[in-house]
């Protein structure tokens, strides 16, 4: 009778611990790409926002309030003859600061008034804006704030930055991996690393009017009309996961 040969017991461990040494699937170390991407979006303003200011300073404080309160009803008169809403224009309340006279040794000694009115203004229609300055010069506001230039659809304007930037990603992604000889797969983990801004172009006029009439005539102490164009910005940092390319023998 024949009997089959018995298998030594070494080579039955040896086949169990290469099998030991393998790593299952998802233990495998897995391959990423890294890649960052930015995007700009330039458009032209299409509104304003802007303030001026109107004071006067005398010893009769009634007298010295009902001058600064004509000098506003006339300039409020001339930018509703413009065609400009009144919903538009906000003037604020009144704003009263005494003068006081210090002598050593003595109280202080009220010797008069400054009374002062601010008007802000949103322009939507910026054809507009020379006729306004002419208006606020006309007014003789004693002196004009800060004039900011914004886009009226920002929100879809930061939309549009932030899809550039990612498809900028996915398009550098893409060509970094032909390059490398792999296949891009999905994308593991998205992030914003600079929200979308918007930079609004300003302007300001330091000195105050009575100051540039003198320096050479209100004509020559215009602000530019031109706001150039408002800036939108976003970056982002994408992670993709990368796959060999399969090549057939």
């Amino acid at each position: 009778m024949l009997t089959q040969p018995r298998l030594s017991k070494k080579w039955v461990w040896i086949p169990l611990l290469l099998t030991s040494l393998s790593l299952p699937a998802w233990a495998q170390p897995v391959r990423e790409l890294y890649v960052s991407a930015d995007s700009e979006v330039e458009v032209r303003p299409d509104q304003l926002q802007m303030r001026a200011e109107i004071f006067a300073e005398g010893a009769d404080l009634a007298a010295t309030r009902e001058q600064v309160e004509e000098r506003m009803r006339t300039l409020l008169q001339a930018l509703q003859n413009l065609g400009i809403d009144a919903n538009k224009m906000q003037a604020g309340s009144i704003q009263v600061v005494p003068k006081m006279h210090w002598q050593d040794k003595q109280p202080p000694k009220r010797i008069g008034s400054r009374v002062s009115r601010e008007l802000r203004l949103h322009l939507e229609d910026l054809s507009l804006y020379p006729q306004v300055l002419e208006a606020l010069f006309a007014a003789k506001v004693d002196h004009l704030g800060q004039v900011s230039f914004s886009y009226s659809k920002a929100e879809q304007l930061e939309q549009q930055a932030l899809t550039q930037a990612l498809q900028k990603a996915q398009a550098k992604a893409q060509l970094m991996a032909q390059a490398l000889n792999v296949r891009l797969g999905e994308v593991m983990t998205v992030r914003e690393s600079r929200a979308p801004q918007m930079q609004p172009v300003m302007y300001r006029m330091a000195a105050p009017m009575a100051d540039m009439e003198a320096a050479g005539g209100r004509h020559k102490a215009l602000p530019q009309y031109e706001a150039g164009e408002i800036k939108v910005s976003a970056a982002v940092d994408l992670v993709f996961r990368l796959q060999e390319v399969k090549t057939s023998e």
